[in-house]
């Protein structure tokens, strides 16, 4: 027999207490606290949520661990905290995956700056308060109303024409939802000329360019110098036909606007 006098302290069991929020899906940020969870280690080589592997460990204590969700099933509530020893702490019932969100539609799925997109889904804001952020590739969005199940948003500037990318919703807790390849951006609309470039209330003008649709399907409002015109002829993607409104004399911007909300001047 080979003895070592006082060579291995048993430290206290760790005790997973909560967590919170209590319930999300892949990208929600999870705070569990309890006490001693790194169970005499110094770090933590694993923690599980429902099976799943968290996809980061944001910030971590002997009593607070805070992570970002994995994947795992609908209904999985066991997390697992395996420490750099080896140490394990486990509890059920804490924080519960829910059915991830699912984005069904974007209507209308082409366009640009301007352009109001209704995207229609389930659990849009991951089981959270809000959906935080919308993003369309790398271009932003401000989001003007939200549902679970409907999220209007105004897009920003910027993409490549032409070239798909994923629509990105993230909740108030982190949760994330996606559809691949989701939205495509169109060639930013330009007005080339107005024919004539001058007139008065009832004067007929050809507004000319590229784009003018905005990658909706009619031009719905256009203004001329500053001034709404009585009505909209006709419209196409280079040329618009309008009968213009009484305004005051002076010079000033055409604006179009399309019935996607994109916006021309």
């Amino acid at each position: 027999t080979v003895t070592k006098a006082n060579g291995f302290t048993y430290v206290a069991v760790a005790n997973v207490v909560a967590a919170s929020p209590t319930d999300g899906q892949f990208g929600t940020q999870v705070t569990i606290t309890g006490a001693d969870m790194l169970g005499g280690g110094s770090s933590f080589s694993s923690i599980k949520l429902g099976g799943g592997e968290v996809q980061n460990i944001v910030s971590f204590n002997n009593t607070q661990v805070v992570v970002v969700a994995g994947r795992a099933s609908a209904g999985a509530d066991t997390m697992v905290l395996t420490a750099n020893t080896g140490a394990e702490a486990s509890k059920s019932g804490l924080f519960t995956y829910l059915t991830e969100g699912t984005v069904n539609t974007v209507n209308p799925n082409v366009g640009q700056t301007g352009t109001k997109v209704t995207i229609s889904g389930t659990g849009l804001r991951g089981g959270a308060a809000s959906v935080a952020s919308v993003t369309f590739g790398a271009v932003a969005t401000t989001i003007d109303s939200q549902t679970d199940s409907e999220v209007i948003v105004v897009v920003g500037s910027g993409g490549v024409s032409g070239t798909a990318v994923d629509v990105v919703l993230v909740s108030s807790e982190g949760a994330i939802v996606t559809l691949t390849d989701g939205w495509t951006p169109v060639a930013v609309s330009n007005i080339v000329a107005a024919t004539p470039s001058r007139g008065q209330a009832g004067t007929r003008v050809n507004i000319t360019g590229t784009g003018l649709l905005g990658g909706g399907t009619s031009v719905v409002g256009v203004t001329l110098a500053g001034t709404p015109v009585r009505s909209v002829v006709f419209s196409s993607n280079t040329r618009v036909e309008v009968v213009s409104g009484g305004g005051a004399a002076g010079t000033g911007d055409i604006v179009t606007t399309a019935n996607t909300g994109a916006v021309t001047v």
